[in-house]
């Protein structure tokens, strides 16, 4: 018994001495000598904004055709403002049109980030947005928008101004002049044909679903020759097809 103490001691003075002079690896009182992983924050943007994706209310394929088209236009336009950082459509639409400010600030690494809904009962559209600081999670604007369908080209420069008034951010005096800077109307179902042939395109690519892409936006250029959009789908149809037939042409 005596024996036995005595190693202990001995054992417990060996112990003390060698971490005096030599030290203990990290972790050993908790018998793991890994060393600790800590989580990296990435830093946030003041002037930075996400776009999710819009809530389709009805659940009607044709109110998806504006909630869909709500979101990608204002994000398109938005990116175009000098000194904002507008977060991409993929990595904000991977989120859910219902997703808490924490988890769009954890993924997106955004200041703030725009979300909103879309109702069409008969000829009238209801889209209702919300400007939301992910950091507190409270709203700094919600608007209701409700308006005739023939007005949704107003709908959309709607949002987005109301978007901008309300950052507060520093931007160069020629930011308004940039937003409108060719921006135009397009007739309501040139645009309808031209959110369907695109929504084709952002789908995984088969050649049969390109020529149905195609098709679409030619018939969008036919009801409006000018609409710039859909000439850019179109050509941009073009060189996927282009890719995916080399041996036989298109």
């Amino acid at each position: 018994y005596l024996a036995v103490i005595g190693a202990l001691a001995l054992a417990s003075i060996g112990v003390l001495i060698y971490d005096q002079y030599v030290g203990l690896p990290v972790g050993s009182e908790r018998g793991n000598t890994e060393p600790i992983e800590r989580e990296i924050i990435l830093p946030i943007e003041a002037n930075s904004i996400a776009v999710l994706r819009f809530l389709n209310i009805d659940v009607s394929d044709k109110t998806e055709i504006f909630a869909s088209g709500f979101a990608d236009d204002v994000i398109n336009r938005l990116a175009r403002v000098p000194s904002l950082l507008v977060s991409s459509r993929g990595d904000s639409w991977s989120l859910g049109a219902d997703s808490s400010s924490q988890e769009v600030r954890q993924r997106l690494r955004v200041a703030y980030y725009l979300e909103g809904s879309v109702r069409l009962t008969g000829n009238i559209l209801r889209v209702v947005v919300q400007l939301i600081d992910s950091k507190t999670g409270f709203h700094l604007v919600s608007r209701d928008f409700e308006r005739d369908l023939e007005d949704f080209n107003q709908v959309q420069k709607d949002i987005v101004d109301l978007t901008m008034a309300n950052l507060r951010i520093a931007l160069p005096p020629d930011t308004q002049s940039i937003l409108d800077a060719n921006y135009k109307d397009a007739d309501l179902d040139a645009y309808m044909l031209y959110r369907k042939g695109k929504a084709i395109l952002d789908e995984p690519q088969t050649f049969e679903k390109l020529q149905q892409a195609i098709t679409y936006l030619m018939n969008a250029l036919e009801l409006d020759p000018e609409y710039a959009a859909a000439h850019a789908g179109l050509c941009n149809a073009y060189v996927r097809g282009f890719e995916m037939r080399k041996d036989v042409g298109f």
